[in-house]
Formats: structure tokens, C-alpha cells, sequence
């Protein structure tokens, strides 16, 4: 193949990147027929350059789409031109929405039944603990609430009118209390003795420099 260009350094160029080239009768001449780039290969720097120089460039090749037409309606580039990552989270959106409406209306599917069942449990349950009514389920509820309710008579009643159990509960139930409200100030006092400490630390520090230039 002749490619009709004058004797120069473009016969080094052209067999550096593979195209076997020579001067013949005053131009420069492709040997053989090689393949130096496969199709979907990507190429670029030199091996482009002189693919330009021999008349060889890139094109895309593909359709420009104007629109289509289907049963007599029209429809524009812009509609057709499909957004994939918004389509999956517009279905995500939209099966979420399902299921919470399929949840609020009591719509038992396979996929809401559990979620149904599970909250007619929490209701069901709230509502056997209003109306005190004794199950398995209920029953350590309604004894802890009672047992509540006990001492906080028990605890508004005067010592006399009370057992030595009684007393012995409210007793340990009074400790508990104010050693939880005890324990708080004194956690929040042990950073302020520190401060005065390193105050204190501070001032020493400065007297002894103090001393030593008289």
C-alpha cells in the first residue's frame, strides 16, 4: 500500500507501532497487511497518530433516535430515553407505598401477614392489660403493675400501719433511690477537685520560678 507520503522519520514512526513500512520508488510503503487494533480494542498516543497519517480514523457509527410512533401516538427522544438507576428506585418507592397501604388496610398477602399478625399482637396485648385480663403473657405485666401500686400506698401510709416486710421493701426501695441521687453530684464534684488541684500545681509552679530570680 503506498500511502503517497514523501521519505522521513515517518517510516520509524509507522514500524514502531507495528506497520511494516518502507521507502519504494520515493514514497512511503506499507509492506503487508497487518492487524494492529481489534474491534472494542481502545487506542491511543502514537499508534493513533499515525493511524490519522495514513488516513485510517475513528468513527462512531450509530442511530440518532428522532422519535417513534406506535398505534398513532408519538413519542419524544426524551420519554423514551429511560434513566435506569431512577426506574429501580422509583419501583423500590412504589412497592414500598404498596406495602404500607396494603398494611394499613388490613390487605393480608404473603408478604404482610407477618407484619399484620405481629402488630394485632401488640394490640391485642395492650388491650388485655387494660382490662386486666389474666393470660400467660399478661399476668407478669399485671403482677408488676399491682405490686407498683402497693408500695405506692404502702408509701403513703404511716409506719404504724404497716408489717415488717412492708417496711423492709419501702426501706430498701428509700436507699436505692438516694443513692442513685447521691451518686450523680458526686460523679460531677471529682472533675472540679481536680481543677483546683492542677490551680493549686499551677501557682506552686510559678512561685518556685519566682524564687529563682530573687
Amino acid at each position: 500500500m503506498n500511502t503517497g507520503m514523501p521519505p522521513g522519520p515517518i517510516v520509524g514512526e509507522l514500524n514502531s507501532v507495528g506497520i511494516p513500512a518502507k521507502i519504494v520508488k520515493g514514497s512511503v510503503e506499507i509492506q503487508k497487511k497487518v492487524t494492529i487494533l481489534k474491534e472494542g480494542e481502545v487506542f491511543e498516543g502514537d499508534l493513533g497518530l499515525m493511524l490519522s497519517k495514513i488516513g485510517i480514523n475513528p468513527i462512531v457509527t450509530g442511530l440518532r433516535l428522532c422519535g417513534t410512533i406506535e398505534d398513532g401516538t408519538r413519542f419524544e427522544p426524551a420519554t423514551l430515553d429511560i434513566d435506569y438507576e431512577q426506574f429501580e428506585a422509583d419501583l423500590i418507592s412504589f412497592g414500598a407505598g404498596a406495602f404500607n397501604l396494603a398494611c394499613n388496610i388490613s390487605w393480608f398477602t404473603p408478604q404482610t401477614t407477618p407484619t399484620l399478625i405481629s402488630k394485632a399482637s401488640g394490640e391485642a396485648l395492650a388491650l388485655a392489660l387494660e382490662a386486666a385480663i389474666t393470660t400467660a403473657d399478661t399476668m407478669p405485666h399485671l403482677v408488676g403493675r399491682a405490686n407498683r401500686s402497693a408500695m405506692g400506698i404502702a408509701g403513703s401510709l404511716s409506719a404504724d400501719a404497716l408489717d415488717e416486710e412492708l417496711s423492709q421493701l419501702l426501706g430498701a426501695a428509700a436507699s436505692a433511690a438516694a443513692s442513685a441521687a447521691v451518686a450523680a453530684p458526686s460523679t460531677d464534684a471529682a472533675p472540679a477537685e481536680a481543677e483546683e488541684e492542677e490551680e493549686e500545681e499551677d501557682e506552686g509552679g510559678f512561685e518556685g520560678l519566682g524564687s529563682l530570680f530573687g
